[in-house]
């Protein structure tokens, strides 16, 4: 009877480190999942800033090439010059401008008007 009864202990000392092990390997397991998820949620972040990035490093150039266009244009069409209505004056004034399409688009009126 005394054997059974250790044997009986032994069965359930074994059955309860088991039950421990297992709650151990669920719990790494859930770490682990933590952790890959984690790691997933990092690598699409930057994988979108990358994207980013790279669309930003594209514009510039763009953008900078038409601003340097405009400012151009802009600087050139301050003064009078021989192809302007203004091209007969004696001594002409800087910074006149006309806004008709015909001598400046920049400053004539796209809509019409009536």
């Amino acid at each position: 009877m005394m054997t059974q009864s250790r044997a009986h202990r032994a069965s359930i000392r074994l059955a309860r480190r088991r039950g421990s092990i297992l709650l151990m390997v669920v719990g790494v397991l859930t770490i682990v999942a933590m952790l890959g998820g984690t790691f997933l949620l990092v690598s699409h972040m930057d994988s979108s800033s990358s994207k980013s990035t790279i669309a930003k490093s594209q514009t510039d150039p763009v953008i900078s090439g038409v601003v340097s266009r405009i400012q151009a244009k802009l600087a050139a069409d301050r003064f009078c010059s021989g192809t302007t209505p203004y091209g007969a004056i004696a001594a002409p004034k800087d910074f006149i401008d006309y806004p008709d399409p015909g001598v400046d688009g920049w400053l004539s009126s796209s809509s019409t008007y009536g």
